[in-house]
């Protein structure tokens, strides 16, 4: 092992230089609790481009739109049966569960089997 690396291993900061927060302070929001609220409260909006006929001609404008659960819902589903292999996976993956992933470490200290939901799994 070269020295760089042993340099590496050592911790960024000393016992005078701490970080003097640790993390989100406690009480608040994530995003993904803001986001949720905000669209089962019907505040997101979106500009949708729409046309309609104006003297005979067609004209393009923007309508601004309230994005609720049920609309990003059918949104995902409509993407999904039109071919859209990443939609279909978002919906199968909340539908039936993301597929379980077996890991599996070997190094200079060992071999270590992966226990999932109770059993030891061992490579074949």
């Amino acid at each position: 092992m070269n020295e760089n690396s042993l340099k590496n291993l050592k911790p960024p900061f000393s016992k005078e230089n701490q970080p003097e927060e640790n993390g989100r302070p406690k009480g608040s929001l994530s995003l993904t609790t803001i986001l949720k609220r905000m669209i089962e409260n019907g505040e997101v909006e979106m500009k949708v481009k729409k046309k309609k006929k104006v003297d005979g001609k067609w004209v393009e404008y923007f309508d601004t739109v309230r994005i609720s659960p049920e609309l990003l819902h059918s949104g995902v589903l409509k993407k999904a049966c039109a071919g859209n292999t990443r939609a279909y996976e978002l919906i199968m993956d909340r539908v039936e569960g993301l597929p379980k992933q077996e890991l599996k470490h070997s190094g200079e200290i060992g071999t270590y089997d992966v226990i999932i939901d109770g059993k030891a799994k061992t490579e074949d």
